[in-house]
């Protein structure tokens, strides 16, 4: 008996290494003749994928950075991804109309199953129309637009009025509040509605945004693999569990709607919009069914508010830490609506100080370390290098970031680097919505969220560091695999 067990895992371990061998062997023979990037050795079947389970995959992309050059070699599994730590690079890459597609989210697969594109991690067909779709739909509904700025005016009154209830007193969970407004906004798109900050529904959306990236943490990236994913108690089992409950959830708000839609109504939110055209195209294949619909949810919700919420966080830390910056950006604005000023994104161009304090936030907080992987339909050649089909490809948004070529003193906070003649000059170094065809969908919403929210709040209250307490250091962050937020803190807020 124990002799038959001990062959039984003798012969899957002779499987293994030959499965290994096997492998290794035909990827050596792809690659004999080509010019592939260098990049750090891996070990056997996983790869480099222990550095991205560290506390700071970003410094590990910065050390193999300045080791191997603007372009190297990782290997996540059996997945070879380059990454690329230089804007021109990046820009060119990114643009290349071979390398559009995405490595497939196994994790997707197995919740909303393959007829579920959605929008981030879709490939390029399907993706092109969704996108295009959606940005159809958020035209009509006029979202990042003037006439969609008043929902978020209303709910930076909001989110003012519910600081205002902490006034004095010491604020640990600003962020929370953050992930509330900025969801309220989706959920605005989404729904059609938006909420009270105590209202369960919205809490639960909040919990599931931060649950997923919470469960992921830097494995985020066991979600492409197949293998990986279905560890049973890896990040990526974990995550799965969160997708399926999210899952159960959107599909009674579904159910709920589809009992009162109405075929003849105008849509006024994404929902009604792809009912009306689930109702109008029966039996449709494409990317217009219910499973694209609740893993399109996923994507708005994930994407649409985890990124801003931890700018904005990021932002209230940074003036907090430089409280003459602070101070500078509340007299530009004190200055603004004496003179009869609206602090409405249409008026940015007149408060060039405060755009340089978000795009400075942008470029120090680096909350898209690696952006989303792209994937290469082909083989594509970049700057003497060959990377294969199939390679992903992504961004070193540190390096590029910190660069102290392009920037003078890059760790430090410093808006007035983007000062130039009185006015706000955009950096092209700083791409915080990345760049290339599959930038992000909602860029301009979120611009205008982080211009509306901290205009308005800081015309309103200051925010302190509380006495005798260490502020985090302001390079410092909690890392997944692709975001970044800030390390707990509190402040105290005061009315001005």
């Amino acid at each position: 008996m124990l002799l038959h067990i001990l062959c039984d895992h003798l012969t899957i371990v002779a499987i293994v290494i030959t499965s290994i061998s096997v492998w290794a062997f035909l990827r050596w023979g792809q690659d004999r003749n080509l010019n592939i990037p260098p990049g750090p050795n891996g070990s056997p079947l996983i790869g480099n994928l222990p550095a991205f389970l560290s506390s700071s995959p970003t410094d590990f992309f910065a050390e193999c950075s300045k080791k191997f050059g603007d372009i190297f070699k990782l290997q996540l599994g059996q997945q070879r991804v380059f990454i690329v730590s230089c804007t021109d690079l990046g820009r060119k890459v990114f643009s290349n109309r071979d390398a559009q597609n995405r490595v497939p989210n196994v994790a997707y697969y197995k919740v909303f199953g393959r007829n579920a594109h959605g929008i981030t991690f879709s490939s390029n067909g399907p993706c092109k129309d969704a996108r295009r779709f959606l940005l159809g739909l958020f035209r009509d509904l006029g979202v990042g637009r003037g006439s969609f700025e008043y929902k978020i005016l209303s709910e930076a009154e909001r989110l003012a009025m519910n600081l205002g209830e902490r006034v004095g007193k010491r604020e640990a969970d600003i962020k929370q509040k953050f992930f509330w407004a900025v969801s309220n906004i989706t959920c605005g798109i989404v729904f059609g509605k938006q909420y009270e900050y105590d209202d369960p529904t919205l809490k639960q959306f909040v919990d599931f945004v931060e649950t997923l990236f919470i469960a992921a943490g830097p494995g985020a990236l066991f979600l492409t693999s197949p293998f990986l994913s279905a560890l049973p108690f890896g990040p990526g089992s974990k995550a799965l569990n969160c997708l399926r409950k999210f899952r159960k959830e959107m599909e009674k708000i579904i159910n709920e709607r589809i009992s009162s839609f109405d075929p003849q109504e105008t849509p006024c939110n994404v929902v009604d919009a792809f009912l009306l055209e689930i109702h109008n195209n029966p039996g449709n294949s494409g990317h217009i069914n219910q499973e694209n619909l609740l893993l399109c949810f996923v994507d708005l919700f994930v994407a649409g508010t985890e990124t801003t919420t931890s700018t904005l966080s990021f932002a209230i830390l940074f003036l907090t830490t430089h409280l003459q910056v602070q101070e500078k950006c509340q007299q530009e604005l004190d200055l603004f609506i004496k003179g009869g000023g609206q602090l409405t994104y249409s008026e940015r161009s007149r408060l060039p100080f405060l755009q340089a304090v978000i795009h400075e936030t942008q470029r120090v907080s680096n909350v898209a370390p690696i952006g989303i992987p792209h994937l290469a339909d082909k083989d594509i050649k970049l700057s003497g290098f060959d990377l294969p089909k199939g390679s992903a490809i992504a961004a070193n948004m540190k390096v590029i970031l910190m660069n102290d070529n392009v920037f003078e003193n890059p760790e430090d906070f410093n808006p007035d680097r983007f000062i130039k003649d009185g006015a706000f000059e955009e950096n092209p170094h700083v791409i915080p919505f990345s760049t290339g065809n599959r930038a992000c969908l909602g860029e301009k919403l979120a611009r205008m969220e982080l211009f509306v929210f901290l205009s308005h709040l800081l015309s309103r209250y200051s925010f302190k560091p509380p006495k005798n307490v260490t502020m985090p250091s302001i390079l410092n962050g909690i890392e997944t695999a692709v975001t970044r937020s800030p390390l707990p803190y509190e402040v105290v807020i005061s009315e001005r």
